[in-house]
């Protein structure tokens, strides 16, 4: 079985497709969208806010999503909670494989 992988602008995953057979390894976004949409300085932000929290944890443990968001925006956290929830999934995509399981 071929395993889905996490578009690495939007956090969705993208089901493998008989047409990508030859070129799976080099799909990397869901969409034209996303491809064409690179990654801001918010996007860099929570990232990093992220594996830094994660860095002083161990490494079976998980952090709470508003501790991320709490770092980068914190009067407003509330109000950017699914960006952080993307942004965990591109994380675990991008080689941080505490991304998204790391946030329970």
């Amino acid at each position: 079985m071929i395993p889905n992988k996490i578009c690495q602008t939007c956090g969705r995953t993208i089901e493998w497709r008989k047409k990508w057979q030859n070129c799976w390894h080099e799909i990397r976004y869901c969409s034209l969208r996303c491809r064409g949409a690179s990654p801001n300085e918010l996007d860099e932000k929570l990232e990093r806010a992220i594996l830094e929290i994660l860095s002083h944890r161990a490494k079976k443990t998980t952090i709470c999503p508003s501790e991320a968001t709490r770092v980068v925006f914190q009067k407003d956290w509330r109000k950017h909670m699914e960006v952080l929830e993307t942004k965990a999934a591109t994380t675990e995509e991008n080689g941080s494989k505490r991304g998204r399981a790391a946030l329970a």
